[in-house]
């Protein structure tokens, strides 16, 4: 998973509005239900607060425990925005 440094400085950056909307779209490619993906849109900034604390190896850590398949789906959906390129 080429996620860096600066891809998640970047991706922390991002305003609220942008950051849910990238969480949604990644809860889609990961598989999630319109249901679910509204819940973990609205619960965006405890993710970002989360992510904040965590390291690149950390979440890549999280991504392969999501399964190749998810995972690889949920890495299209960040380059599709421009990370982990």
């Amino acid at each position: 998973m080429p996620l860096n440094d600066k891809d998640l400085e970047r991706i922390l950056a991002m305003d609220d509005a942008s950051f849910a909307s990238l969480v949604a779209e990644i809860a889609r490619a990961a598989g999630g239900d319109e249901k679910r993906v509204r819940e973990l849109s609205a619960d965006a900034p405890e993710f970002k607060k989360a992510l904040a604390g965590m390291s690149v190896s950390k979440a890549e850590s999280l991504l392969r425990r999501a399964g190749r398949g998810k995972s690889e789906a949920i890495m299209d959906a960040l380059r599709k925005n421009g990370y982990g390129k």
